[in-house]
């Protein structure tokens, strides 16, 4: 790309700038006032709740399991907002979310400066402007910008430490050691976990070649203790309240590490390390092509050190998350910037003209389709709409819990029917309570819609998928090679009632027939990437497939009675 003048690199530029802000800008007031986003609804429940009636007290979230400091920018934030406005100062739940999504905003922002700085080392200016180009489309940028969640506010303080460290390569500069100290210091009040992040600074000091071990030593300590200061002044109670945190961490690590099983991490039993995040998290958060890039870039780019830095940087933190029982795509969201940045050092090694614009097309056409996504209304308010439009009062709907919130969902001109007998029933554990079995055949001889608001209950428990066409049976035969051989039998035997239960709703012997589904699939122009088949937290937080079926007139006119059986309704 030939950028000869300063006014087309401006033009440029100004281009670059206004197309990310629309992509991350873009329909930030999602969902709301519904809590969509479980860990967002916690956060915003928690700002909610602040409060400084006690000095001792002020300011202490009833909320531990990440840090103040996003908790406090969202509540300063409206504070200030509302002081501007001149009205008295009470915080919401939609002013707490939005104040949370501004803040994974501005991080977003943020993260894109560091990572063009880091990319000003390694690439020719053409390439430079090139790179900042794609940068608008990956999925995970789009995405975590809109979540008022900690992953933007962790993307941030990721890049930033590898940026700062790589100037430790650099002979004859001062160490940035403060700079690294803040970042990491951030990163902590953010996400405890994030302390892990101190290893980005020591490899660089190890692979520098620089400096003795001592030197390593006493420099790395002395960033970790500035960075433990920073920590408790954005996020005092990590310190303060270290009783409620550890309780806090004595819950969440064993999750995280599956000493605990809970309902919500059962799409992970089987899960292969490495494998299920290649092929069920990078190519939906990453894309497809830059995936696969990005494989090419940590297997054949030469080791010159700074690069290996990189490498070894994106790697270690993967493998740390690669092997714990929780694969959510949310634990590998530090990484995500640094994994794009591998991919476009393997493209521009690409000679052929032809490969690389291909390739590039294609990095921006998953983006901007993924970006489709907010430029439509959520699948759960269309098929709420659908459903108080077509389905009548006093009909009797089944439909699935732990979905957050359940449909139809209120809207501003559709009310929820307070006549419909809604029952939300408990698919996780049917297998193992016997008290759910005789209501299930009790709800189901009644039930006139079936609703199934997500593909979190029968993509967790069985391998039955209802594909549409060849290419989503291809993908679904992909995602499950992310599993261990013999999963589908296991799943089977392990949950027999579900299985029979999906099997017999798909094929339709179950007595009812689809008559809606609604998705928001990342869709540009002519190319639709499903993305249902991802690691579900990818999908079913802003955009669920809702599928509604409808019990089948013949079996209304024979007034059938199903029954349940041992393993068979």
């Amino acid at each position: 790309m030939s950028l000869k003048n300063q006014p087309k690199k401006m033009i440029i530029l100004l281009f670059v700038f206004l197309s990310i802000l629309l992509t991350r800008v873009y329909n930030l007031s999602w969902g709301l006032p519904l809590p969509f986003h479980p860990d967002e609804r916690n956060m915003a429940l928690a700002v909610s709740k602040l409060s400084c009636s006690s000095l001792s007290n002020c300011l202490k979230p009833d909320f531990f399991a990440y840090g103040q400091f996003p908790l406090y920018f969202s509540y300063f934030f409206n504070l200030l907002l509302d002081f501007l406005r001149g009205v008295p100062f009470q915080i919401t739940f939609v002013e707490a979310t939005l104040g949370l999504r501004i803040l994974s905003l501005l991080a977003s922002f943020g993260t894109t400066y560091y990572l063009l700085k880091i990319g000003k080392i390694f690439f020719k200016k053409e390439d430079l402007y090139w790179f900042a180009f794609l940068s608008i489309f990956p999925p995970f940028f789009i995405q975590f910008a809109h979540f008022g969640t900690t992953e933007s506010l962790l993307m941030l303080s990721f890049t930033a430490l590898v940026f700062y460290s790589l100037r430790i390569f650099e002979k004859g500069k001062n160490l940035p050691l403060f700079k690294i100290s803040f970042f990491l210091g951030l990163g902590i009040a953010t996400k405890i976990t994030a302390a892990s992040f101190i290893f980005i600074p020591a490899l660089a000091f190890i692979l520098s070649k620089r400096f003795k071990l001592t030197e390593v030593f006493y420099s790395t300590a002395l960033v970790l203790a500035q960075s433990v200061f920073i920590s408790f002044v954005l996020s005092p109670y990590n310190f303060l309240a270290y009783k409620e945190l550890f309780y806090s961490l004595s819950y969440e690590v064993p999750v995280a590490s599956g000493k605990i099983k809970v309902f919500y991490t059962r799409q992970f039993e089987d899960s292969l390390p490495v494998v299920f995040q290649i092929l069920n998290i990078l190519p939906y958060s990453l894309g497809i092509i830059a995936t696969i890039l990005l494989l090419g870039a940590l297997l054949f780019l030469k080791n010159e050190r700074r690069v290996l830095f990189l490498k070894l940087s994106f790697v270690i933190f993967f493998l740390s998350q690669a092997f714990l029982y929780t694969k959510w795509t949310r634990f590998l969201a530090p990484i995500f910037p640094l994994g794009f940045l591998l991919s476009f050092l393997a493209l521009q090694k690409i000679r052929n003209r032809l490969i690389f614009l291909v390739a590039s097309i294609l990095i921006i056409l998953q983006g901007l389709a993924f970006f489709g996504v907010y430029l439509k209304e959520d699948p759960r308010f269309t098929a709420s709409r659908w459903m108080i439009e077509n389905i009548p009062s006093n009909a009797t709907i089944l439909s699935e819990t732990a979905n957050v919130v359940d449909l139809p969902v209120f809207r501003t001109s559709y009310f929820y029917n307070p006549y419909y007998r809604y029952y939300s029933f408990d698919f996780y554990n049917l297998d193992q309570d016997e008290t759910l079995k005789k209501q299930l055949k009790s709800i189901l001889s009644q039930t006139d819609y079936i609703i199934v608001p997500s593909r979190r209950v029968f993509l967790n428990h069985t391998c039955f998928y209802p594909a549409k066409n060849f290419f989503e049976r291809v993908q679904h035969k992909i995602s499950l090679l992310g599993f261990k051989p013999g999963v589908c039998e296991k799943r089977q035997a392990q949950y027999p009632l579900v299985n029979e239960y999906y099997k017999k709703l798909f094929d339709g012997s179950l007595g009812f027939k689809l008559v809606a589904e609604f998705e928001n699939y990342p869709k540009f122009l002519f190319f639709k990437f499903p993305d249902e088949l991802a690691e579900e937290t990818f999908s079913v937080f802003d955009h669920p497939v809702v599928r509604v079926y409808k019990k089948s007139a013949k079996l209304k006119a024979q007034k059938a009675k199903l029954q349940l059986k041992t393993q068979s309704f």
